[in-house]
């Protein structure tokens, strides 16, 4: 099975706000001082754009980038998200299904089709329904979450059960780098799904949870889209013949792809022409390193970073590796990307 498919949804104008060059917000980790890295930082990420003649683009292309993963990602992965809950819920005993509507609202009991013998049966993922105690997950589904079948099926996969597709891609999506809180996550991105730019965004924190202010504890919406931005291509690039440490699943994108800190891009064995590393993570900081050479590109600190990124990736993949990673065009139905490069002013 594949993951979420690209859109042929056109992309439309929207008008970004301009880039910070003197955000007080600085990654600490990196041997400077806070204000000598948003000078240096600053100089060196728009000197980068003036090189490649993009410094009138980078704004436009990035509403662009934002808008691309929010129809083709987000909004897929939160359709995913609904049947595979719709699919849990249905196979939860009786018991687990009233735990999880206390105080849950509508959405702790998904509506679904009954069959002559009173069952229920959730659509669009293979799951069957099953009215038998299950211990598997029994202690995992959260009271009154709206999305318990999510949880029930996702702890049955972690106690070493079968799993059909659209679970394990589920599981691939919400698996986030340094979060232990899957019901956070899969919150978050029903919540960033909501319209065509992910209004609710906030780069360096996330949203209020449990009645709590959003601490470090929790991923910040920038590491959970890019998450999701680097599995959905982990669906599209063959798999890779080797995986990193810890890996149960190919992530051939990630592996090759994707480095974060303290972990060195030097040190990496196998990675592809182009990495995206990660040199922060509160509040998190992206940069391009091109291979083998290891050279840098700069990005830009702050709330436009991430945007920037990808950006920058896109143009990478399209002027130095003829539009190609692994032997996937990108600009390919199911990926598109190569929409997000095309002419601001079309629009």
């Amino acid at each position: 099975a594949d993951g979420p498919r690209g859109h042929d949804a056109p992309i439309t104008a929207y008008r970004p706000a301009p880039r910070n060059t003197s955000s007080s917000v600085t990654p600490t980790s990196m041997g400077k001082s806070r204000s000598e890295f948003a000078v240096t930082n600053a100089q060196a990420a728009d000197d980068l754009l003036m090189k490649l003649k993009i410094e009138d683009s980078i704004d436009g292309w990035s509403a662009r980038m934002r808008q691309w993963i929010s129809i083709n990602v987000v909004q897929e992965v939160s359709r995913l998200i609904d049947r595979v809950n719709k699919a849990g819920f249905a196979r939860m005993p009786p018991s687990l299904q009233q735990q999880a509507m206390q105080g849950g609202g509508d959405k702790a009991r998904p509506q679904y089709p009954r069959t002559p013998d009173g069952h229920h049966h959730g659509p669009g993922t293979g799951l069957s329904s099953s009215g038998s105690e299950s211990p598997a997950g029994a202690s995992q589904v959260p009271v009154g979450s709206a999305y318990a079948g999510v949880h029930f099926l996702l702890s049955q996969i972690s106690s070493g059960q079968a799993a059909p597709s659209e679970l394990v891609i589920l599981d691939m999506y919400t698996d986030v780098l340094g979060c232990r809180s899957r019901e956070y996550v899969v919150q978050r991105i029903q919540d960033l799904a909501s319209g065509a730019y992910m209004e609710g965004f906030l780069w360096a924190a996330g949203a209020l949870w449990r009645g709590k202010d959003w601490t470090p504890e929790l991923p910040t919406d920038a590491q959970i889209i890019l998450h999701l931005f680097c599995t959905f291509l982990d669906f599209k690039l063959p798999a890779a013949s080797h995986f990193t440490p810890g890996q149960t699943r190919p992530r051939p994108f990630t592996s090759r792809h994707f480095v974060v800190y303290p972990e060195s891009v030097e040190r990496r064995p196998n990675l592809g022409s182009v990495v995206i590393y990660q040199r922060h993570m509160h509040p998190p900081h992206l940069e391009l390193v091109s291979m083998p050479g290891c050279e840098t590109w700069p990005v830009i600190q702050g709330r436009c970073n991430l945007w920037y990124t990808l950006v920058l990736l896109v143009y990478y993949i399209q002027h130095n590796l003829e539009g190609y990673l692994a032997n996937v065009s990108i600009a390919q139905r199911d990926i598109n990307l190569g929409a997000v490069l095309e002419s601001w002013h079309d629009t």
